[in-house]
C-alpha cells in the first residue's frame, strides 16, 4: 500500500523524508510519498490529482492560514475525511487545534513515534474502506444481478443468428458456474 503525505511548509523538509523514510521500515509492505507545497494553491493542485492521505502543515507558514485551510478541507466532500496535522513550536496553538475536526497536534520538533502510531491508524484506516468495498462488490444483490444480465445476454445470443455463438454460449456458462461458486 502507499501513503501520500501532504507537507505544507517553508521549512525544508528533508527532515520529514527522513522521518517518513524511517517509518516505513516499521510499515511492512507500505511506502511513503512526501509531496510538498508551499501556499494553498499548490496544496490544492496536489489535493485534485493525487489521492492524499494525511495532510501535514506548519502552523508558521506565512503563504497559507492553517486553520482556514482546514476548514476548507472540512467543507469539500472529497478531502473532509482526510486526516489533519498541525505541527507547532508553540504549545499554546493546540488549545485551537483541538476544536478542529479530523485534526491534531504535534509539538515541534516532529516525534516519530506520534508519526509512526499516525500512520499505522491511517493503514489500519484504509484496509478496513478497502475490505467494505470488496465485500460490497460481492453482496447477493449485486450477484442476482449479474447472474440475471447474464441470462439475458444467453438468451439473447441464442436467439440470433451469430457466427461467435458458441464462444460467447460458453463465456456466459463460465460466468454464471463462477458467480455460482461466490454466491455461496
Amino acid at each position: 500500500m502507499k501513503l501520500n503525505i501532504l507537507f505544507l511548509t517553508l521549512d525544508d523538509i528533508s527532515v520529514l523524508k527522513f522521518f517518513a523514510y524511517s517509518v516505513q521500515e516499521s510499515l511492512g509492505d507500505t511506502s511513503i510519498d512526501i509531496l510538498e507545497a508551499h501556499s494553498d494553491e499548490e496544496a490544492i493542485k496536489i489535493l485534485k490529482t493525487t489521492k492524499i492521505n494525511l495532510v501535514i502543515t506548519d502552523m508558521n507558514i506565512s503563504t497559507l492560514e492553517p486553520y482556514e485551510f482546514h476548514d476548507y478541507l472540512q467543507l469539500n466532500p472529497s478531502y473532509k475525511d482526510i486526516p489533519f496535522i498541525f505541527l507547532s513550536s508553540d504549545e499554546e496553538d493546540r488549545i485551537i487545534v483541538i476544536s478542529k475536526r479530523n485534526s491534531d497536534f504535534f509539538l515541534k520538533p516532529l516525534n516519530i513515534d506520534q508519526l509512526t502510531d499516525t500512520l499505522n491508524t491511517i493503514l489500519k484506516k484504509e484496509k478496513s474502506t478497502q475490505i467494505d468495498r470488496n465485500n460490497k462488490l460481492f453482496e447477493k444483490p449485486q450477484l442476482e444481478s449479474i447472474y440475471q444480465d447474464t441470462n439475458i445476454i444467453e438468451t439473447l445470443v441464442q436467439n440470433c443468428n451469430c457466427k461467435d455463438k458458441e464462444i460467447i454460449v460458453k463465456l456466459t456458462t463460465k460466468i454464471k458456474e463462477q458467480l455460482n461458486l461466490l454466491r455461496l
